[in-house]
């Protein structure tokens, strides 16, 4: 046997090891899947948030807040963006957004040498291709992509010892879906003890890996079609953004579906997933030039360093989209607007919003808790500090 049919037979016995692999997660994600819905009507979990227990109205704000609250309350675009941004606040999202960034930057390096490791069993006689795939993925990290792509190579080995590298490094790139599914949880107010267990999660978190990956495939080639498509010029970039954000749409609700601890429809999880495509393709365009004048400098001075901070830097505002489109889509589904900017006005929606962030806490089977609010001009000034 010569040395080409070795080769070759080591790279077909590793494809066939990939798709064994590929189609058991397969199964165990839909398993997973399958138990988490059952799941979910079991405990009759609602996704709207409960009505609010107390009819009292405080007194509306006065002065410049005031004039502006009730300019916002008028306009339903402003109040809409005015609702997630209150949610946002509510929930901690900078906290939210800063966890994704940990678990994200963790992730990206694992996913990446099974990205490279993949591509070189299925891709092995097309080496040109290979590269081409590649690097049009990670020309998605602007000013960074490059490194990334030269200094991840792929795993080698026989194909137990190569099924088993795999394995270990998604089980390392599953921390930033298993920190999305927590974002997402929380974002919605699904109360704790309704979230699914270890297995259900496991299996989301694998499923949403294969999704982004797919989409972020797609995503590429939808945008070198649409380049090649169109001749080159501001058509040309129109159709080739376009295509990619429509795609890109298609595969975040899908994620965003997956991610949820219910069930929700696709009209409650598209709004989220255009934000979300529209923020991706506002950073490609975008993102590089503020990376580039946030870290000015910084390469020369810190080297290798100055890279990692570029990749914080990208991966935060990614992090940061991702929370945001996760709000939107939970204030559209729980019409949770117009809210008001001052706390002293709290609209019933307030009210509505309030209560089911602190029924989030509820974590044994039957635990409630129960919200009221009070006039706050009955109450001592000191009353709400003890």
């Amino acid at each position: 046997m010569s040395h080409g049919q070795t080769v070759r037979g080591r790279h077909t016995g590793g494809a066939r090891g990939l798709s064994a692999l590929a189609t058991i997660t397969s199964a165990f994600a839909a398993v997973s899947l399958a138990g988490s819905a059952w799941r979910a009507r079991r405990t009759g979990v609602r996704v709207a948030p409960p009505a609010e227990s107390s009819t009292f109205v405080p007194p509306e704000p006065t002065g410049i807040v005031g004039r502006l609250d009730e300019t916002q309350r008028r306009v339903a675009p402003l109040s809409f963006a005015a609702g997630v941004f209150k949610k946002f606040s509510d929930d901690g999202g900078g906290q939210m957004a800063a966890q994704l960034t940990y678990s994200g930057f963790l992730s990206l390096f694992p996913l990446l040498l099974v990205l490279t490791t993949v591509l070189g069993y299925i891709l092995s006689g097309h080496p040109g291709l290979q590269d081409r795939v590649l690097h049009s993925a990670l020309v998605q990290f602007p000013i960074i992509g490059d490194q990334l792509g030269s200094n991840v190579s792929s795993l080698k080995g026989s194909v137990p010892a190569l099924i088993v590298g795999v394995l270990g490094a998604m089980w390392g790139g599953l921390g930033v879906t298993k920190a999305a599914q927590e974002v997402v949880a929380n974002v919605w107010m699904v109360p704790r003890r309704a979230r699914p267990g270890f297995l259900p999660r496991l299996g989301k978190a694998v499923a949403v890996l294969a999704t982004l990956g797919v989409g972020l495939a797609a995503t590429s080639l939808a945008t070198a079609a649409g380049s090649q498509l169109v001749p080159i010029g501001w058509a040309g970039r129109v159709a080739a953004v376009g295509a990619s954000t429509v795609v890109a749409t298609v595969f975040f609700a899908f994620a965003f579906k997956l991610l949820m601890p219910v069930r929700i429809g696709w009209r409650e999880a598209l709004p989220g997933a255009a934000t979300a495509a529209v923020g991706w393709q506002i950073l490609l365009l975008f993102g590089t030039a503020l990376v580039q004048h946030q870290l000015r400098g910084a390469t020369q001075s810190y080297g290798f360093f100055g890279i990692v901070l570029g990749l914080l830097a990208w991966v935060a505002l990614l992090s940061t989209v991702f929370v945001l489109s996760a709000e939107v889509n939970a204030v559209y589904a729980h019409r949770l607007w117009p809210r008001s900017l001052a706390t002293p006005g709290l609209t019933p929606d307030d009210r509505r919003a309030l209560t089911a962030l602190a029924r989030v806490e509820e974590r044994a089977k039957g635990e409630r808790v129960e919200v009221s609010f009070a006039d706050p001009t009955s109450e001592p000034p000191d009353a709400a500090e003890g």
